[in-house]
């Protein structure tokens, strides 16, 4: 007779059991961070860009970056149609309230949690892995509450991250199990459905790329087919990307790089390589030992006598020899695969090609799969072999693991909560991240010091950032925000000035109100004119200037000015029907009331 334990296990045993619990795990440690508020590059994606609030901006998705440019459409290097589509479908449902936003993104991440099961376990089974399923499991498990997964599940900007993942991982289930036992394409439609979300996934983030990569490295390595299925392989490829490189670059029009202000970018070449072993070796310590994690490391490794680069070179030739000498003794393809997972995915991040810093824990996120894989399969393999007694220790340890990742998760979360906390956590780690300082931290926080009334301590953070940077224009401008709040007027104009001809559009809006407190109207106006023509869609720029047009008592002796400030007001109104200050100097002007500065 069968007791209720054991219909129990053979109702629950199956995949449908393993994504609940996965489901579970990830919502379990994610908890706390739905209530977050929006933090970091949130507010030039979602929070200050109007271009998502509209759907008749629709358009925009394939013809433009992510980044909100104050009224010059969306701009930056990225070309991400998926994450602004994310935006645009968030802001329509739950506006500026998080909540949504960050409930989207987890969803997304424990979805990967199960394809990375899913995928794994189908992995096994082809190549016959008679403890595949737990690896599996354990691999998943890990992945789902592991800290190093914060910024891309906490972070709403980095939303591509979950998101490309979820493609790539869908992509390589459908290649996987495209193939017959001989090697040979047994299901064509999903073969090519692999090679479609490919597709998908670059149009989430551009690293998606790495899945024709691995493709080749499965074929090679675990199955061994005919010529004629890597020709239909490089079809497939370059149908994927050369799709994708035509919307990019025909379409959209994005160069393939950018000018970034990070030290690792203005580093030379060989500075670059000799930071790399230290950069791997720093990712693989988030991976084993998350304890300090950190938004933003600015290191750049600067001479082979570092101990960072000798050093690093010692522990990866250590490492490499053990994989090596596993692969020898074991004769296992499978390991190989997942450790060339784990370098071809993080390849992109090493700098070779320099990005906007050095290191990121988001880049992280396909990456990190296939070092669990790689780990959990030689770990399951030798688990096998003990005695039950043992197993079962080694079920309680793995199982304590478990609940100390998901801990620190919980606790990272908590940093994320807002701008002032984040910040205020990480610059503290800026001695041993980012020895040589960092800028980006130093502005951000004191924007948050500078929200909260600490004006003078915001000043000496914006102060260091331009020291470290004088390039950034976010800091120039901050730093004269600060100015204006103390009553330094020209202080505050020169800073403002100097952002604007960096093209910061919050430079351009915050010159003009610095011009009318000094009652220099004529100046601010067509200063207004100027800005206008470079942020033409910038709804403060018009809001300003239609407000100068319209003041009866500046001396505008326009006899045009109230009607090209009914028609800025129109503008506004258009793509922001519910602009309250806009709707009110419409109606006055309307009403004939007068309007005074």
């Amino acid at each position: 007779m069968v007791n209720f334990g054991d219909k129990f296990l053979q109702k629950f045993s199956g995949d449908k059991f393993v994504a609940l619990i996965l489901a579970l795990a990830g919502f379990l440690v994610y908890a706390n961070m739905l209530a977050n508020n929006f933090v970091w590059d949130d507010e030039e994606q979602v929070v200050n860009n109007a271009v998502i609030r509209d759907w008749n901006n629709f358009g925009m998705i394939f013809k433009s970056s992510t980044f909100y440019g104050g009224g010059a459409g969306l701009s930056g290097s990225f070309y991400r149609p998926l994450v602004t589509l994310s935006y645009f479908w968030n802001y329509g449902y739950w506006g500026l309230n998080p909540l949504g936003y960050h409930l989207m993104q987890l969803m997304f991440h424990c979805a990967n949690a199960f394809l990375v099961f899913y995928l794994l376990k189908t992995i096994f089974e082809k190549q016959k892995v008679s403890f595949g399923r737990t690896a599996a499991i354990a691999a998943a498990l890990v992945f789902a509450v592991h800290p190093g997964n914060v910024e891309s599940v906490a972070y709403i900007g980095s939303i591509g991250e979950v998101v490309y993942v979820f493609w790539v991982l869908a992509a390589l289930i459908l290649f996987v199990k495209s193939f017959g036992e001989n090697g040979a394409i047994a299901k064509p439609w999903y073969f090519c459905g692999s090679f479609a979300l490919i597709f998908m996934g670059l149009l989430a983030k551009e690293p998606a790329i790495a899945a024709l990569l691995l493709m080749p490295a499965y074929l090679c390595l675990l199955l061994k087919p005919a010529r004629n299925v890597y020709l239909k392989f490089i079809a497939g490829g370059a149908a994927a990307s050369g799709l994708y490189l035509f919307l990019r670059l025909s379409v959209a029009k994005i160069a393939a790089t950018s000018e970034y202000l990070a030290p690792i970018y203005s580093a030379p070449l060989w500075q670059r390589i000799i930071t790399l072993p230290y950069e791997v070796v720093s990712y693989f310590v988030i991976i084993f030992f998350p304890k300090d994690l950190s938004i933003s490391r600015y290191f750049v490794v600067a001479s082979a006598a570092d101990p960072r680069f000798w050093g690093s070179l010692i522990v990866l030739g250590l490492a490499g020899a053990a994989a090596l000498f596993y692969v020898a003794k074991t004769g296992s393809k499978i390991f190989l695969f997942f450790a060339l997972w784990f370098a071809t995915a993080l390849a992109p991040a090493l700098n070779i090609i320099p990005l906007d810093m050095t290191m990121a824990e988001r880049w992280l996120y396909l990456p990190i799969i296939g070092a669990l894989a790689a780990i959990t399969f030689a770990l399951a393999g030798a688990v096998q072999k003990l005695s039950l007694a043992k197993q079962k220790i080694v079920l309680a340890v793995f199982s304590l693991i478990i609940v100390v990742l998901g801990t620190r998760t919980i606790i990272r979360n908590i940093d994320w909560k807002n701008g002032l906390s984040l910040y205020g956590h990480d610059i503290a780690l800026t001695p041993k991240y980012s020895p040589q300082g960092n800028f980006d931290l130093e502005n951000n926080y004191g924007v948050e010091l500078f929200r909260v009334g600490k004006f003078d301590e915001a000043g000496e953070h914006f102060k260091r950032s331009i020291a470290l940077q004088s390039g950034s224009a976010s800091s120039q401008n901050n730093l004269g925000a600060v100015l204006e709040r103390q009553g330094d007027l020209e202080g505050a104009l020169a800073q403002y000035r100097i952002a604007a001809e960096m093209n910061y559009y919050l430079a351009h809006e915050n010159i003009p109100g610095i011009l009318m407190k000094l009652k220099r109207y004529d100046e601010a106006e067509k200063f207004l004119e100027k800005s206008l023509a470079i942020f033409s869609n910038n709804a403060n720029l018009q809001f300003k200037l239609a407000y100068l047009y319209a003041a009866d008592n500046i001396g505008n002796t326009d006899k045009d000015a109230k009607q090209k400030a009914l028609y800025l007001l129109s503008l506004i109104l258009q793509s922001d029907p519910k602009n309250q200050n806009a709707i009110a100097l419409y109606q006055m002007l309307q009403s004939g009331q007068k309007i005074e500065i």
